[in-house]
């Protein structure tokens, strides 16, 4: 036990370091695949099935069907290549626009942690001893600390009444939040009454402030600006119609080998496109926690709120 300034705190164990990819994991990954684990895989399943499905029904027409076939046959792959590399410029693009927005969602958390952690300092320095009352130094932890799952919530478009159920917040506050459209904002304005009375340091105060209110628009921005949906529905026709004409440029050369590299093929062009579609939203409740730890930066930025309010000099 930790005793400071008449209070008592528990030592805690860091959390562990988040999982990373090693290059020691390529058998394991292998094998997630072929068991069909993997999540991407699945998503494309029917994507894949249908070009499989579709290059061996070519694979048969060609075989029994020659003289028919050779009048739909690509016995000049020259534009196909062409064609392969204007679709890897089209699936590059779509790829990396997307990383943009995972990795700019990423910061804005990361912005988020910072500003929370500095509000709490600020304030547990400015508004110490007998100028905040017990009360209200409660009231402004309470909301602090529940205000990075309401952001979540409210980015996910769900309800916000579990977020703020197992909180301190109370009843009044969680009914003035609840009544609000925009509840992190409501959450902010709070904050900003609780703390702006007692703050000796009212620059800094706003200076906070604003820099939380600017992750909230910025998080709005990611998720409510798709990436334009002609670019994407040109890319997934584009992919389409490729790899359905991908058998025809390989038959005369593979025959029925032409099913396994049309599989392979599509496996990995298909997959490109599903990474671009899955990181897009990388607030999406379905896989945030896998792309951004959002729940984990959430408990942080709790537990350090809560421990930075509890120490009292």
């Amino acid at each position: 036990m930790i005793t400071r300034g008449g209070r008592q705190a528990v030592a805690t164990t860091p959390a562990p370091a988040p999982y990373r990819y090693s290059s020691n994991d390529w058998a394991i990954q292998l094998v997630s695949l072929l068991l069909g684990k993997s999540k991407v895989f699945q998503r494309i399943s029917s994507h894949l099935l249908f070009s499989t499905i579709w290059s061996l029904f070519l694979a048969v027409m060609y075989e029994k069907k020659r003289h028919l076939m050779q009048h739909i046959i690509i016995s000049n792959p020259l534009i196909w290549s062409v064609l392969s590399s204007a679709l890897s410029l089209l699936l590059v693009f779509r790829t990396n626009s997307a990383y943009d927005r995972f990795w700019e969602a990423r910061k804005l958390l990361g912005a988020l942690l910072n500003s929370s952690r500095n509000l709490a300092l600020i304030g547990n320095q400015s508004c110490g001893g007998n100028k905040w009352n017990e009360k209200e130094k409660i009231r402004f932890s309470s909301l602090l600390r529940c205000f990075p799952k309401l952001l979540l919530a409210h980015l996910a478009y769900e309800d916000a009444l579990p977020s703020l159920r197992n909180s301190d917040v109370s009843t009044e506050d969680k009914s003035h939040i609840l009544g609000a459209k925009n509840k992190p904002l409501a959450l902010l304005q709070l904050l900003q009454t609780t703390y702006a009375p007692y703050t000796s340091r009212p620059d800094l105060m706003g200076l906070s402030f604003s820099e939380i209110s600017n992750v909230v628009g910025a998080c709005e921005r990611i998720v409510r600006t798709p990436v334009p949906q002609s670019y994407s529905r040109h890319t997934s026709r584009f992919l389409s119609l490729f790899s359905f004409s991908l058998p025809l440029v390989l038959l005369p050369t593979l025959n029925f080998l032409v099913v396994p590299v049309t599989f392979f093929h599509c496996w990995a062009l298909f997959s490109i496109e599903e990474i671009g579609h899955g990181i897009e939203n990388p607030f999406d409740p379905l896989t945030r926690d896998e792309l951004l730890s959002s729940t984990k930066v959430a408990n942080v930025i709790e537990s350090d709120v809560e421990e930075i309010m509890r120490f009292s000099a």
